[in-house]
């Protein structure tokens, strides 16, 4: 398996394992995908894969943000997401740490990332990554 940063023609099989997240917004694949052309883009976002024998196997998503609390930039990991018959195979773990790499390099303080209180082997993961649970409560608005 290989980590490597995600490319263009990489959407159809992201958004794929996007919806073994969620369907929700299966609708909106256009506009998914407008977005994801958009963070390729962007200095400060960064999307990598996962490929075994030529299929994206994992996707994972995330950026720096500069934050006056943190006296720095801080890195949020945004997307997430392993295939469901790759699971439990380390495939998340090393698009964490190479994450993890990207934001030491750039010469981030923290790193975040949210997740829901139902996935608990994902929050086994991140506990035995260092991750601990933040005291902040984070509420969201959606314009």
């Amino acid at each position: 398996m290989i980590i490597r940063k995600a490319k263009k023609e990489d959407f159809k099989e992201i958004f794929e394992l996007l919806l073994q997240l969620s369907t929700k917004n299966k609708k909106d694949k256009a506009a998914i995908k407008k977005s994801y052309e958009q963070s390729l883009k962007l200095k400060d976002s960064f999307d990598i894969v996962a490929i075994e024998n030529k299929e994206v196997v994992g996707y994972a998503s995330g950026g720096l943000c500069y934050a006056l609390w943190a006296r720095g930039y801080v890195f949020w990991i945004h997307e997430l997401v392993t295939s469901k018959k790759h699971r439990r195979k380390g495939i998340a773990k090393k698009l964490i740490l190479e994450l993890e790499k990207i934001a030491k390099k750039r010469k981030a303080k923290q790193m975040f990332l949210a997740t829901q209180k139902e996935r608990k082997p994902a929050i086994s993961l991140y506990s035995r990554m260092d991750y601990v649970p933040s005291k902040n409560y984070y509420l969201r608005k959606f314009f």
